[in-house]
């Protein structure tokens, strides 16, 4: 059984672990900086989950953002050694119970975009797909990656797929208009 730990209450170490899978996971191009991720969740407009097991061994993250009925999935990983046991699996469905209410949206490589593997890519979007969420249909770029844009409606939530003004005011909502700017968010 996993468990979903808010590191801005939780001990020191949980934040230290994820920041590390965090720059581990994720390549230079992806990251968002680290302090301005500290910040919205300081502001209550994210969170940043450390995933652990029940023996409170650390095994992954998931960090997520929040605007209006919106929870942007920005980032998934699973701790290289617990990889292909089920645990990314296992955070999908513990996010949907956590956020009943909103509409769950994240980012997936588009197969075929410029530094990406193909491979890694298809392999990504079948294990979404197999945990439930649908594209929306939207293909974006933020900065230079690709991205198909998939959800999944909460329980409780608007049953439409967001669409791309509501991605776009997301960023503009959470980090400002010039930031949104400068990540060159644009629909393909």
């Amino acid at each position: 059984m996993l468990e979903l730990i808010n590191v801005q209450t939780a001990k020191p170490q949980y934040l230290r672990r994820l920041k590390r899978l965090y720059k581990q996971a994720f390549p230079w191009y992806e990251r968002k900086p680290w302090q301005l991720l500290r910040q919205t969740a300081a502001r209550r407009r994210a969170e940043m989950l450390a995933v652990r097991d029940s023996q409170h061994n650390f095994c992954g993250l998931a960090i997520c953002l929040f605007w209006q009925d919106i929870v942007l999935l920005d980032y998934l990983a699973v701790e290289p050694k617990q990889r292909s046991h089920g645990i990314g699996a296992q955070i999908i469905p513990l996010l949907l119970q956590r956020y009943p209410q909103k509409r769950l949206l994240l980012e997936s490589e588009r197969p075929g975009a410029p530094y990406t593997n193909l491979a890694d890519c298809r392999r990504r979007l079948a294990f979404y797909q197999k945990c439930g969420l649908q594209n929306t249909g939207l293909t974006v770029r933020l900065y230079i990656s690709e991205y198909l844009l998939l959800w999944s409606p909460g329980a409780e939530a608007n049953a439409q797929p967001p669409g791309f003004a509501d991605y776009q005011n997301l960023y503009n909502g959470l980090f400002g208009e010039l930031t949104a700017w400068r990540l060159n968010i644009r629909e393909l």
